[in-house]
């Protein structure tokens, strides 16, 4: 069995080469002054035992029972959070069918009409610019372990 070399500073620490790390090294974004569509869907008709219907998501994000935030608790928020179920035959058609009270304030923001769409998985009529892995799938709580998963990106026109 090899023997482990201790770090004793932050300078040893930096140190050590790349090859030789055996962390998963984790990075974290922030971001402010964005606006978030989010959209929620089942693939199938989820059988009887479904924890969660898309009614009882809808009618919690109305009227949640604790204060609603985005990531961290000192960021809740700016606009009501106006959930609504929209059918749709792909993603890109339920994003164009959604009806906000706010529209016109909401164009302001985003004057192009380009939005970013990121997803999970395989969405029909979707072409992914960029493909991230992200290590962040849950495996156990208990042990701190994860798994990946892949996190698709592209540009869309909505409105076409």
């Amino acid at each position: 069995m090899k023997k482990q070399k201790h770090i004793l500073s932050r300078k040893d620490e930096l140190a050590v080469e790349k090859e030789k790390l055996t962390a998963v090294l984790s990075t974290r974004d922030y971001y402010s002054d964005s606006l978030y569509t989010i959209a929620i869907w089942a693939k199938e008709k989820c059988p009887e035992g479904c924890p969660y219907s898309l009614e009882l998501i809808e009618n919690k994000l109305k009227e949640p029972e604790f204060v609603l935030y985005l990531g961290r608790k000192s960021c809740p928020p700016a606009l009501p959070v106006e959930a609504q179920i929209v059918s749709g035959e792909s993603l890109k058609e339920a994003l164009e069918k959604a009806e906000f009270k706010c529209e016109a304030f909401l164009k302001l923001l985003n004057k192009s009409g380009q939005v970013r769409l990121y997803w999970e998985g395989e969405e029909d009529g979707l072409v992914p610019v960029h493909t991230v892995t992200r290590r962040d799938l849950t495996l156990s709580r208990k042990r701190w372990q994860f798994a990946d998963r892949k996190e698709h990106y592209t540009m869309l026109e909505l409105g076409e």
